[in-house]
């Protein structure tokens, strides 16, 4: 639902009456008249449980960043708010009351405004790797070359990540719209454990982490600010509402992937499906297994447009237009969507 955040709001505080817990940051400037060498304070700031709190005193802004559930005991390294749905209020609450400790005011978290978020699932106990490696295939069937795989461009194992960006975000470094992250967790929290030794930095990321993080999929769109405009810039828009968080990683999903409705088979299974259907007719039925064999023999390149029209057949009968390789102990994967659609289904049971 929601991991890491970068909240604002513009208010004009009284530094005099700040908490003596909150760090100075200095500035320099010269004062050209005298040629002394002014300093100032810029900024206040304190690091708690892994979010920041920061007021910037020449904006006059009040920051907060960071993954939000690490306020909580039960906060670790792979949950995100959805996974501890109930705990919501506590998080909004352990904030306001940080934000009256440190700034001497009464401020509501929920009325912040959003510069950037993570909007972001775990899907736990599935074939992670899998998953992945079919993802980077249809992306790359696609080729659009409006967006850059940074998997792709920098032949990086496809069990790893689909990790997409607009030519321009790619180019400046810059997300003005929205990066694309779906990964596998297992293997992101390894690489940053791997990290977390090589400069014995404070993270801790222990083996419960590990564990949790074993077998999930995690899909991740990182929004800013024009994608944040079709939905909302107030915090209270994602956090009260699990349905548009599911709507952003959804929408991204259909645009990238494929339609959420699609199960994964192998070459046997698709076949077979082709062979029984009555939603095709018997010519194209007849082209589509011819190009079922040669696809999984890889026999022959076909161009974006032909695969354009097998894929459109194949969505026709909902199988996703990526292979499950043979190998493979499974000849079917289900939706990730559909399992995301169960998961949000029982968490609104309950409330």
């Amino acid at each position: 639902m929601i991991d890491r955040v970068n909240l604002y709001k513009n208010v004009k505080l009284d530094t005099s009456k700040f908490s003596l817990k909150l760090k100075k940051n200095y500035n320099e400037y010269i004062d050209f008249k005298t040629g002394e060498v002014i300093e100032y304070i810029s900024s206040y700031i304190l690091a708690w449980n892994g979010v920041r709190f920061l007021y910037a005193v020449n904006s006059e802004r009040i920051y907060v960043t960071g993954r939000l559930v690490m306020l909580l005991k039960q906060g670790n390294h792979v949950h995100n708010i959805d996974d501890l749905y109930s705990y919501r209020e506590e998080i909004r609450q352990k904030i306001n009351n940080k934000l009256k400790e440190l700034f001497n005011i009464e401020l509501d978290i929920l009325e912040f405004t959003v510069a950037s978020m993570e909007v972001t699932f775990n899907i736990y106990n599935v074939n992670a790797d899998l998953y992945l490696r079919l993802f980077n295939q249809i992306i790359k069937d696609k080729a659009d070359n409006r967006y850059i795989n940074y998997v792709d461009r920098n032949n990086i194992d496809t069990n790893t990540s689909v990790y997409i960006k607009s030519k321009h975000n790619y180019k400046s470094n810059i997300n003005k719209t929205y990066t694309i992250n779906f990964y596998n967790k297992l293997e992101q929290l390894k690489t940053l454990k791997s990290k977390v030794d090589m400069y014995k930095s404070s993270i801790n990321i222990n083996q419960l982490d590990l564990a949790l993080a074993t077998n999930t999929l995690r899909l991740e769109v990182k929004c800013a600010g024009y994608e944040l405009k079709k939905y909302g810039r107030t915090f209270k828009t994602y956090f009260d509402d699990i349905y548009i968080c599911r709507d952003i990683v959804l929408t991204k999903y259909k645009r990238f992937i494929c339609n959420t409705r699609l199960d994964f088979y192998d070459y046997f299974e698709t076949k077979k499906i082709v062979k029984e259907t009555n939603k095709l007719k018997k010519n194209s039925k007849k082209k589509l297994l011819q190009y079922l064999e040669l696809r999984y023999a890889k026999k022959k390149k076909y161009s974006k447009e032909e695969l354009k029209k097998y894929f459109k057949m194949l969505e026709a009968l909902n199988v996703a237009p990526a292979l499950i390789p043979t190998f493979h102990k499974t000849n079917k994967l289900q939706s990730p969507v559909k399992l995301l659609d169960q998961k949000i289904e029982q968490i609104m049971e309950k409330y």
